[in-house]
């Protein structure tokens, strides 16, 4: 992404501390936007935050996506703090059981399916 491509633009980012929602932040911030994370642990939005700052204007908050209050407050907290969403990045998620379908723990499997799939489409919503 280049430089600029995104000023003036608000970035929300699910799953934004670590792995690939980290490196989307670092790029979005790289092409100007200004950016919110979440993600379920603050430790880690800590870190994250003290590793972006100085790149751009972050916000972070605690939120699990698969909470449809904690969703709403996540949206109402990017829409108060930075004037309104551009952007949406639906990265949270999880690997969920690994193994055969007949093997695996049937709530974990469930969990990992309504972290993935509803968490996605309660912020898209």
């Amino acid at each position: 992404m280049s430089p600029g491509a995104l000023t003036g633009r608000t970035a929300l980012i699910t799953g934004g501390a670590r792995g690939l929602g980290l490196a989307i932040a670092r790029a979005y911030l790289g092409a100007g936007a200004r950016i919110v994370i979440c993600a379920r642990s603050l430790d880690a939005l800590a870190a994250a935050r003290g590793e972006l700052a100085e790149l751009g204007e972050v916000h972070v908050r605690v939120a699990d996506v698969t909470v449809p209050a904690e969703v709403e407050a996540l949206l109402g907290f990017t829409v108060d703090r930075l004037g309104g969403l551009d952007v949406l990045v639906n990265n949270a998620g999880v690997w969920g059981p690994k193994g055969a379908i007949d093997e695996v723990d049937w709530a974990e499997w469930a969990r990992a399916v309504e972290i993935n799939l509803m968490g996605s489409v309660l912020a898209a919503r």
